[in-house]
């Protein structure tokens, strides 16, 4: 279901469920159907969402075209009861477009061709047991004076037996209530304000009340607010105007089934929280934004701090706001140069902080003409140097291995040369020169063998022969 019929759903209940329909006592109930159709640029959209007391329990839509449960009702009703209800919807959502076109084409000077039709019917049992019957329609805001819708159809009876039915369905899960109280000046009377919120329970029922010196406090405009939530559970808010002299003496008093015991609560200080963060405009200009959150009470000093003392030149500051909580929240920014980044901290003082919160920016690298350009200078001359020393490699490889093989064909073609005559007769003996062995120790002889020596070696070789 998109925002939009969301948020003209909500409104259509803030304008049909008055008085006890919305939010009514715990002696009475009431269960009420909430119908809206959507004319949007001639596309029509459906939505029915279902309050039991005041909660919604369960809602249809023309996207999904199912009737679904809040997840507090997830798992009270059957499929079969689901199913019936979808297709129930189904049946209203051919009637309310149609109607709807009817209408806005009946409505003269009507130049506009967005229109909304909602409409509310149910039922309400009041505490001595009456059953009245509610039935409110309205055309693009305006209440109409016909009602035009038709009955729902109900599974098994009718409105006020599921009214009984849903009440003895109810989800006994319990939720524990937050609370938080905080305070606001009044202008009138120079007195404060002060607001006890619980938010997230259930069930609804509340007791929640203001005790000044553990006594009772009642006051004319103090009174319980309680609405419910998307989710299903629910918030409270009371608040009173006190002396802000006398505001330590004040406790909330919140009571719930979810909690054993009663619970009491006070004005608590609660110090801020501080991040800073860096926006580039330009190479030469940067922007430090510091953003300080979730502090209470609204009392806080913030200031830039440039090597150590307070710098407001071209300092910007942001409004006080108060969050859904009660807590605040504000900002403080400057504009630098962007290399003078690491001189500047946020500095934040504050009731609720023992000491000062002193934060500077995330060390970052910022991308400048200032830093960039003698970055991108280095980085070309390595890489220069690096493609000369491997281009001085390569040439040289190639001139050593050009050297040999100029050596090699220089030798072959001289005819004297040792390593030619040795390749064409590598077993050739020359003359007077005996050949080459291998006998350890012949090589290092000083005269090398005669002829004649070798003769005589060769002779007792001989006679020995013979003699055998």
């Amino acid at each position: 279901m998109g925002q939009l019929q969301w948020r003209l759903c909500l409104m259509g209940a803030a304008t049909f469920l008055l008085g006890n329909a919305f939010g009514t006592p715990s002696s009475s109930h009431s269960l009420l159907y909430f119908h809206h159709a959507l004319l949007l640029e001639g596309q029509p959209q459906f939505i029915e969402v279902t309050y039991l007391d005041g909660q919604p329990i369960q809602h249809y839509d023309s996207n999904t075209k199912r009737m679904r449960p809040f997840p507090l009702w997830n798992n009270q009703l059957d499929d079969t009861y689901y199913q019936f209800e979808s297709a129930n919807m189904k049946v209203f959502e051919r009637h309310f477009p149609g109607k709807l076109k009817k209408i806005s084409v009946s409505q003269k000077n009507n130049q506009n061709n967005d229109h909304t039709l909602q409409c509310i019917q149910g039922c309400k049992l009041t505490a001595d047991g009456n059953e009245i019957s509610i039935h409110q329609d309205a055309f693009d805001g305006k209440r109409m004076k016909k009602t035009f819708h038709r009955e729902r159809f109900y599974l098994n009876g009718n409105c006020i037996q599921w009214l009984k039915r849903y009440l003895g369905l109810k989800p006994q899960k319990k939720e524990l209530p937050m609370v938080k109280v905080t305070h606001q000046e009044v202008i009138i009377d120079n007195l404060q304000a002060l607001t006890c919120q619980a938010y997230g329970f259930y069930p609804k029922e509340i007791s929640a009340s203001w005790r000044k010196d553990g006594e009772i406090f009642n006051q004319t405009n103090s009174s319980v607010l309680i609405v419910p939530n998307s989710d299903g559970t629910f918030n409270a808010r009371l608040s009173i105007q006190i002396n802000p002299k006398e505001r330590n003496l004040y406790r909330c008093h919140v009571e719930h089934v979810s909690s054993s015991e009663p619970l009491d609560f006070v004005l608590q200080i609660t110090g801020p929280s501080a991040k800073v963060t860096t926006h580039v405009l330009n190479v030469n200009e940067t922007l430090l934004n510091c953003s300080i959150c979730n502090f209470y009470p609204e009392d806080i000093d913030t200031s830039w701090m440039k090597d150590g003392e307070n710098w407001d030149q071209e300092t910007f500051r942001g409004d006080i706001i108060r969050n859904w909580d009660g807590t605040y929240c504000t900002w403080i920014s400057i504009d630098i140069n962007p290399m003078e980044e690491y001189r500047y901290r946020c500095y934040v003082e504050h009731e609720g902080l023992q000491e000062a919160l002193s934060v500077k920016a995330p060390i970052a690298i910022i991308s400048t003409e200032e830093n960039f350009q003698p970055l991108l200078i280095i980085c070309c001359v390595v890489s220069v140097l690096g493609i000369l020393i491997l281009l001085s490699i390569i040439l040289g490889i190639r001139w050593c291995k050009k050297r040999r093989r100029d050596c090699r064909s220089a030798a072959k073609s001289d005819p004297n040369s040792s390593l030619d005559n040795a390749e064409k007769y590598p077993l050739k003996e020359r003359e007077g020169v005996p050949p080459l062995n291998n006998i350890a120790g012949e090589e290092s002889r000083g005269d090398s063998p005669t002829s004649q020596d070798t003769e005589e070696k060769k002779q007792p070789s001989e006679n020995h022969q013979i003699s055998i």
